[in-house]
């Protein structure tokens, strides 16, 4: 496959002339070497001198021309100038080729051959056997590497062979050089014919940034040991089909913990059949609990406790290990846990399921559980213990959402979290018909396709006596239905309903009796939808926080709130449409407001001045006007209206009103100013 683009388009990806300009400044001055195919045979990758740093860089083709890309420099700008002189080096060099055909499979005489050398490497029978068959299939100067490196580690110093010897292995190691090249983050050293690794941070990346010269050491069976000074989670997955083609995995330098240990264990385990890996080391003071892991069996009582509240990675494990570090006891008195891999699955919500644990919070993001894992998870025993339960993007679909709902012992569920999981009406009819969770205090159904049938009997459920939040944001809900669906909920103390905008926070004053209502982010439709709704009857406050209000809005709210009840209204950052002081009399007229709050509604002078000949402004008590471009024209009709001798509180902030400006207005109300 051959770099598909040309300078143009390279000159076209940059994300300024700057980087560009830097790019062939790097190519003119040498900077990239090594460059060569990638081990997923998809791309090239390259080493190249930055300002400070040797930088490794890879990119690989896509559809339709374009491209991915990855440099460990620490450059914010994409791409950065050492992706672009790499691809500006492969559009100059079109015989460049990223090699894609499969690496043939070893000879079974081959394979068993190596085994046996990494299954007793203090033998020297099995490496000069290895060693005669290289010779009989034309690789003549590994074989005598072997042979010379095995007799000179028998010879003492001071043997008279031994500077012989190493004449002669200097020179095989130079005609053998090219075979055992590798880039920054390995070390490497010859040891009785093999190779010896050393493996920095970062050193097994992905496959698709990984020099193909790396891989073909592992295949061609050079790699005898790798020592790692890092811990297994550092080590990429794509790497680990490579790291069962060495004898040895050397990670005796660094404590790795339990969800490193039960992963290398079970991913990695030596004498597995069809690996030629024999060995894996640990930490000496990990060697029990390995053991335990590896041979699932009872951990030592001696092993510290693990504290997986501070170990991401058993977020990543799978039902097997998790069944492995439960056999092992090392999950007992954990009441947290938290697994976000698709390869959880239903298979590990049976496995928790099965679980003797004390669990108050379980958390699976995109782990794959569908309906029968759902089942599992509601029947199992610490179910009716847990407080808080998040199950999402997950395929439940309705089926696993009324399993969790079915009638069971009830449970202590304050938090039920089911976003994107497929769930429609006839999941949450069940659900809203569940007696399983008196406690519950909020539930995330965000992004399903709940339709308004189906939330009008979720919120309107007799069932959830404690529910102070419900999440309905991205279901199939006409906007104009939102609103009206959150105030015609049962009665609750304090309720929150969020579509996303709109969000509806609903207050009850007193139990039965009138409501404080804040809606946030309708629009006019939804608003004007109200107007046959009783429920707005008893709402005394009302708070309508950036949301647009039409003269047809304002006179449904009118026509629906009791006269006898509102006293409240605030319109911070409303968007007034049309005339503004049509609709702001509009909304008020017929009622007896005790307090009205304006602030940003983008009241200009002669909406103020109309505004304020509005014989409904003799009730107001306090009068907000904040953050208004009504300047000292606004000012001067809220001094002349005869509506407003009543007010016992202005509000008027950030209106820019000059010292002379103040002063009158003080001078006319005295201290019921607030500027």
């Amino acid at each position: 496959m051959s770099a598909p683009w040309t300078a143009a388009s390279i000159e076209a990806l940059a994300p300024d002339n700057k980087s560009l300009t830097a790019a062939r400044e790097l190519l003119r001055a040498g900077a990239l070497s090594q460059v060569e195919p990638t081990a997923d045979g998809r791309g090239w990758c390259a080493a190249c001198h930055g300002t400070s740093d040797l930088y490794r860089v890879a990119v690989r083709s896509v559809e339709y021309g374009r491209f991915d890309y990855e440099c460990d420099c620490p450059s914010y700008k994409s791409p950065c100038k050492h992706t672009l002189a790499l691809l500006l080096h492969l559009a100059d060099n079109p015989e460049l080729q990223a090699r894609a055909e499969p690496r043939e499979r070893a000879a079974a005489d081959f394979e068993g051959l190596l085994r046996a050398v990494f299954a007793d490497p203090d033998d020297d029978t099995p490496r000069l056997v290895f060693a005669d068959y290289l010779d009989e299939n034309d690789q003549p100067h590994r074989a005598a590497l072997i042979r010379v490196q095995c007799e000179r580690a028998r010879l003492p110093e001071t043997d008279p062979r031994a500077s012989e010897l190493a004449e002669a292995e200097k020179e095989l190691l130079d005609r053998v050089a090219d075979a055992a090249r590798l880039p920054k983050a390995f070390g490497a050293e010859f040891r009785r014919g093999f190779v010896r690794l050393r493996a920095g941070p970062g050193a097994f990346r992905p496959s698709g940034s990984q020099p193909a010269r790396v891989a073909d050491l592992f295949h061609a069976g050079w790699v005898e040991s790798v020592w790692f000074h890092d811990t297994f989670q550092a080590v990429h997955a794509d790497a680990h089909e490579l790291l069962r083609r060495a004898g040895e995995l050397d990670f005796s330098s660094t404590r790795q913990g339990d969800a490193n240990l039960v992963r290398l264990a079970m991913e990695l385990p030596a004498g597995a059949e069809g690996h030629r890996l024999a060995r894996v080391r640990v930490h000496p003071k990990d060697e029990p609990l390995f053991r335990a892991y590896t041979t699932g069996t009872v951990a030592p009582t001696t092993a510290t406790r693990p504290d997986w509240n501070d170990d991401w990675w058993l977020r990543a494990i799978t039902p097997e290990q998790l069944e492995r570090l439960l056999r092992a006891g090392r999950v007992e008195g954990v009441t947290e846990l938290t697994f976000n891999r698709p390869t959880f699955g239903d298979r590990g919500a049976e496995v928790i399921a099965a679980s003797d644990l004390a669990l108050t919070e379980l958390e699976l993001n995109g782990a794959g559980v569908g309906p029968a894992g759902a089942a599992a998870l509601a029947a199992a025993g610490w179910f009716p213990r847990l407080l808080t339960l998040a199950v999402t993007q997950c395929p439940l679909q309705d089926d696993g959402v009324a399993a969790l709902a079915r009638p069971s012992a009830s449970c202590a569920l304050r938090s039920l979290q089911l976003s994107g999981v497929g769930a429609g009406d006839a999941g949450v009819s069940a659900l809203a018909a569940s007696d399983r969770f008196p406690a519950l205090e909020t539930i995330d159904l965000e992004r399903n396709e709940i339709a308004e049938i189906a939330a009008a009997e979720l919120l309107g459920s007799e069932y959830f006596p404690a529910l102070r939040r419900v999440e309905l944001d991205g279901n199939p809900i006409r906007p104009e239905r939102c609103v009206r669906l959150a105030l015609e909920a049962r009665d609750r103390p304090a309720l929150d309903v969020s579509f996303g905008n709109p969000l509806v926070t609903r207050t009850a004053t007193e139990p039965g009796n009138a409501y404080q209502v804040h809606i946030r982010g309708s629009d006019a439709a939804a608003l004007a939808a109200l107007a046959g709704s009783s429920a707005l009857r008893r709402v005394a406050a009302l708070a309508l926080e950036e949301s647009v209000l039409t003269t047809d809005a304002a006179g449904a709210l009118a026509s629906a709130l009791a006269p006898d009840v509102w006293r409240s209204a605030d319109l911070t950052g409303c968007t007034l449409a049309e005339k503004p002081a049509v609709v702001l009399e509009r909304l008020i007229s017929g009622h007896r407001l005790a307090a009205l709050d304006l602030t940003r509604t983008g009241l200009r002078y002669p909406d103020v001045y109309r505004f304020t000949l509005c014989p409904a402004l003799a009730s107001v008590k306090v009068l907000d006007l904040s953050a208004n471009p009504m300047g000292t024209g606004g000012l001067e009709a809220v001094l002349a209206s005869p509506h407003l001798r009543g007010v016992e509180r202005f509000v008027l902030k950030e209106l820019n009103l000059s010292q002379r400006d103040r002063a009158r207005f003080e001078k006319e109300f005295g201290g019921r100013a607030e500027f």
